[in-house]
């Protein structure tokens, strides 16, 4: 048993089953399956999720003829904003760590 263990909350599990599909996957299924509903809520103005999709698809072919490449890191510094969100998840597109 590792050290840290005996002081971890009894109702947490040690190890966690990583998931099959990708942050992008997830946000896919999620636009084909509510295009409508909002994803996003900022301000008062939603952001579907069928445009969300659609905007991280925009930039990250943006990215990628910039030269993104799999695999490469790419900083996101920005305030946290509906455009955040759209970056992340194009940057996860393009295959790239954010």
């Amino acid at each position: 048993m590792r050290a840290h263990f005996k002081f971890w909350p009894r109702r947490l599990p040690h190890a966690i089953t990583l998931p099959v599909t990708s942050l992008w996957d997830n946000l896919a299924i999620s636009a084909r399956r509510y295009p409508d509903k909002a994803a996003l809520v900022f301000f008062g103005r939603a952001t579907s999720y069928r445009e969300l999709a659609a905007g991280a698809e925009r930039l990250a072919a943006r990215l990628a003829a910039l030269g993104v490449q799999r695999g490469d890191r790419v900083v996101l510094c920005m305030q946290n904003c509906p455009q955040l969100v759209l970056a992340h998840f194009a940057i996860l597109r393009a295959n790239a760590v954010v």
